[in-house]
Protein backbone atom coordinates (compact mmCIF):
# COMPACT_ATOMS: atom_id res chain seq x y z
CA UNK A 1 0.00 0.00 0.00
CA UNK A 2 2.59 2.23 1.31
CA UNK A 3 4.57 1.50 -2.25
CA UNK A 4 1.83 2.36 -4.41
CA UNK A 5 0.95 5.53 -2.84
CA UNK A 6 4.63 6.50 -3.29
CA UNK A 7 5.11 5.44 -6.62
CA UNK A 8 1.98 7.24 -8.30
CA UNK A 9 -0.17 8.69 -5.58
CA UNK A 10 1.34 11.08 -3.53
CA UNK A 11 3.68 13.76 -5.30
CA UNK A 12 5.84 15.15 -2.57
CA UNK A 13 9.37 15.22 -2.67
CA UNK A 14 8.36 15.57 -6.59
CA UNK A 15 8.78 11.87 -6.86
CA UNK A 16 5.71 11.28 -9.05
CA UNK A 17 6.94 13.90 -11.58
CA UNK A 18 10.14 12.71 -11.56
CA UNK A 19 9.60 9.37 -12.71
CA UNK A 20 7.52 10.67 -15.75
CA UNK A 21 10.63 12.51 -17.09
CA UNK A 22 12.48 9.82 -16.80
CA UNK A 23 9.98 7.91 -19.23
CA UNK A 24 9.77 10.97 -21.21
CA UNK A 25 13.19 11.30 -21.38
CA UNK A 26 13.92 7.63 -22.47
CA UNK A 27 10.97 7.64 -25.05
CA UNK A 28 12.05 10.49 -26.68
CA UNK A 29 15.87 8.59 -27.29
CA UNK A 30 13.38 5.91 -28.88
CA UNK A 31 12.16 8.34 -31.19
CA UNK A 32 15.59 9.26 -31.77
CA UNK A 33 14.45 12.23 -34.63
CA UNK A 34 12.26 14.81 -34.97
CA UNK A 35 11.44 15.75 -31.76
CA UNK A 36 10.87 18.75 -29.39
CA UNK A 37 9.94 18.54 -25.84
CA UNK A 38 7.60 20.31 -24.00
CA UNK A 39 6.87 22.60 -27.03
CA UNK A 40 5.83 26.64 -26.52
CA UNK A 41 2.47 28.24 -27.96
CA UNK A 42 1.32 24.87 -30.26
CA UNK A 43 -2.08 25.40 -29.32
CA UNK A 44 -2.31 29.85 -28.95
CA UNK A 45 -3.12 29.75 -32.80
CA UNK A 46 -6.73 28.67 -32.56
CA UNK A 47 -7.03 30.36 -29.06
CA UNK A 48 -4.35 32.50 -28.18
CA UNK A 49 -5.14 32.09 -24.05
CA UNK A 50 -4.20 28.03 -23.95
CA UNK A 51 -1.05 27.98 -23.04
CA UNK A 52 -0.79 23.92 -22.68
CA UNK A 53 1.91 21.72 -23.51
CA UNK A 54 2.49 18.27 -23.94
CA UNK A 55 5.33 16.16 -23.13
CA UNK A 56 6.81 15.72 -27.44
CA UNK A 57 6.16 16.90 -30.17
CA UNK A 58 7.29 14.32 -33.20
CA UNK A 59 7.80 14.55 -36.91
CA UNK A 60 7.89 11.77 -39.23
CA UNK A 61 6.44 9.10 -37.10
CA UNK A 62 6.18 6.11 -39.43
CA UNK A 63 3.12 6.20 -41.27
CA UNK A 64 2.31 9.82 -40.09
CA UNK A 65 1.94 12.69 -42.53
CA UNK A 66 1.31 15.36 -39.64
CA UNK A 67 3.09 16.56 -36.63
CA UNK A 68 2.40 14.51 -33.79
CA UNK A 69 1.95 15.55 -29.74
CA UNK A 70 2.72 12.39 -27.26
CA UNK A 71 1.51 12.96 -23.98
CA UNK A 72 3.28 10.77 -21.14
CA UNK A 73 0.69 9.12 -18.26
CA UNK A 74 1.84 6.54 -15.48
CA UNK A 75 -1.00 5.02 -13.12
CA UNK A 76 -1.02 2.16 -10.80
CA UNK A 77 -3.58 -0.79 -11.47
CA UNK A 78 -4.50 -0.15 -8.06
CA UNK A 79 -5.39 3.29 -6.97
CA UNK A 80 -3.09 4.80 -4.94
CA UNK A 81 -6.07 6.66 -2.78
CA UNK A 82 -9.12 5.20 -1.43
CA UNK A 83 -7.87 1.60 -2.74
CA UNK A 84 -10.41 -0.64 -1.37
CA UNK A 85 -12.93 1.10 -4.26
CA UNK A 86 -11.78 -1.06 -6.35
CA UNK A 87 -13.41 -4.25 -6.36
CA UNK A 88 -12.71 -8.03 -7.32
CA UNK A 89 -14.66 -7.60 -11.14
CA UNK A 90 -12.75 -4.47 -12.05
CA UNK A 91 -9.43 -5.85 -11.21
CA UNK A 92 -9.33 -8.49 -13.11
CA UNK A 93 -10.22 -6.04 -16.43
CA UNK A 94 -6.37 -6.48 -18.39
CA UNK A 95 -5.15 -2.84 -18.16
CA UNK A 96 -8.48 -1.49 -17.01
CA UNK A 97 -5.78 1.69 -14.93
CA UNK A 98 -3.90 1.80 -19.05
CA UNK A 99 -7.43 2.37 -20.55
CA UNK A 100 -8.72 5.35 -18.07
CA UNK A 101 -5.70 7.08 -18.41
CA UNK A 102 -6.27 6.75 -22.29
CA UNK A 103 -9.37 7.79 -22.45
CA UNK A 104 -8.39 11.16 -19.88
CA UNK A 105 -5.83 11.94 -21.87
CA UNK A 106 -7.59 11.88 -25.42
CA UNK A 107 -10.24 13.64 -23.63
CA UNK A 108 -7.64 16.52 -22.85
CA UNK A 109 -6.13 16.77 -26.06
CA UNK A 110 -7.32 15.76 -28.99
CA UNK A 111 -9.52 17.67 -29.99
CA UNK A 112 -7.67 21.09 -29.54
CA UNK A 113 -4.87 19.03 -31.38
CA UNK A 114 -7.20 18.56 -34.52
CA UNK A 115 -7.99 22.21 -34.19
CA UNK A 116 -4.55 23.36 -34.52
CA UNK A 117 -3.56 20.47 -37.75
CA UNK A 118 -1.57 17.83 -35.47
CA UNK A 119 -2.09 14.27 -34.32
CA UNK A 120 -2.52 13.32 -30.65
CA UNK A 121 -1.47 10.31 -29.34
CA UNK A 122 -1.37 9.19 -25.45
CA UNK A 123 1.87 7.28 -24.30
CA UNK A 124 0.49 5.12 -20.72
CA UNK A 125 2.09 2.92 -19.10
CA UNK A 126 1.31 0.77 -15.93
CA UNK A 127 3.65 0.93 -13.06
CA UNK A 128 4.01 -2.91 -13.55
CA UNK A 129 5.36 -2.02 -16.89
CA UNK A 130 2.12 -2.68 -19.02
CA UNK A 131 1.46 -0.95 -21.50
CA UNK A 132 -1.15 0.58 -23.41
CA UNK A 133 -1.68 -0.98 -26.85
CA UNK A 134 -1.36 1.67 -28.62
CA UNK A 135 1.55 2.84 -26.59
CA UNK A 136 2.88 -0.83 -27.79
CA UNK A 137 2.03 -0.29 -31.68
CA UNK A 138 3.85 3.42 -32.04
CA UNK A 139 7.12 1.67 -29.88
CA UNK A 140 7.05 -1.32 -32.35
CA UNK A 141 6.34 1.11 -35.67
CA UNK A 142 9.31 3.36 -34.76
CA UNK A 143 11.71 0.24 -33.29
CA UNK A 144 10.73 -1.80 -37.16
CA UNK A 145 11.55 1.63 -39.22
CA UNK A 146 14.79 1.88 -37.32
CA UNK A 147 15.59 -2.01 -37.74
CA UNK A 148 15.13 -1.49 -41.70
CA UNK A 149 17.16 1.79 -42.02
CA UNK A 150 19.99 0.36 -39.73
CA UNK A 151 20.04 -3.25 -41.60
CA UNK A 152 19.52 -4.96 -37.70
CA UNK A 153 17.39 -7.43 -36.71
CA UNK A 154 14.21 -6.10 -35.51
CA UNK A 155 13.86 -8.19 -32.23
CA UNK A 156 17.54 -6.96 -31.13
CA UNK A 157 16.58 -3.47 -31.22
CA UNK A 158 12.64 -4.17 -29.67
CA UNK A 159 14.59 -5.88 -26.67
CA UNK A 160 17.20 -3.35 -26.10
CA UNK A 161 15.12 -0.33 -26.15
CA UNK A 162 11.87 -1.99 -24.65
CA UNK A 163 14.02 -3.41 -21.45
CA UNK A 164 15.89 0.63 -21.37
CA UNK A 165 12.30 1.85 -20.63
CA UNK A 166 11.28 -0.49 -18.19
CA UNK A 167 14.61 -0.49 -16.18
CA UNK A 168 14.24 3.30 -16.59
CA UNK A 169 11.02 2.88 -14.80
CA UNK A 170 11.46 0.30 -12.13
CA UNK A 171 14.89 2.12 -11.09
CA UNK A 172 13.14 5.19 -10.38
CA UNK A 173 10.07 3.44 -8.80
CA UNK A 174 12.43 2.12 -6.06
CA UNK A 175 14.12 5.35 -5.67
CA UNK A 176 11.23 6.90 -5.00
CA UNK A 177 10.47 4.38 -2.85
CA UNK A 178 13.82 4.87 -0.71
CA UNK A 179 13.40 8.42 -0.83
CA UNK A 180 10.24 8.95 0.51
CA UNK A 181 10.64 6.48 3.43
CA UNK A 182 14.18 8.58 4.16
CA UNK A 183 12.81 11.86 4.33
CA UNK A 184 9.44 10.51 6.47
CA UNK A 185 11.73 7.80 8.66
CA UNK A 186 15.12 9.97 8.76
CA UNK A 187 18.08 7.57 10.50
CA UNK A 188 15.41 4.56 11.44
CA UNK A 189 14.82 4.33 8.21
CA UNK A 190 18.36 4.18 7.02
CA UNK A 191 19.25 1.75 10.16
CA UNK A 192 16.91 -0.35 9.09
CA UNK A 193 17.52 -0.36 5.63
CA UNK A 194 21.15 -1.55 5.92
CA UNK A 195 20.00 -3.87 8.67
CA UNK A 196 17.84 -5.75 6.02
CA UNK A 197 20.58 -5.60 2.80
CA UNK A 198 23.01 -7.18 6.11
CA UNK A 199 20.36 -9.81 6.48
CA UNK A 200 19.76 -10.00 2.29
CA UNK A 201 23.61 -10.80 1.88
CA UNK A 202 23.66 -13.32 4.32
CA UNK A 203 21.11 -15.69 2.69
CA UNK A 204 22.19 -14.95 -0.51
CA UNK A 205 25.70 -16.24 0.70
CA UNK A 206 23.94 -19.52 2.22
CA UNK A 207 22.38 -19.85 -0.63
CA UNK A 208 25.53 -19.55 -3.10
Amino acid sequence: MYGIHFCSGCNKDGVRIQTHDRIRDQFEKILQYGTVREEKNIFRANDPDNGKRVDISALNLPGKTVKHLLDIRLTSPIPATNPEALTLAKAKIPLRAATKSYGEKLNKYLNIAKENDLGFIPIVFEITGRMHPVTRTLLHDVIKKAATEKAAPYASIWKYWVSSLMMTLQKKLVEGILERCSNIYGSKFEETYETSREVIRSIDSIRV
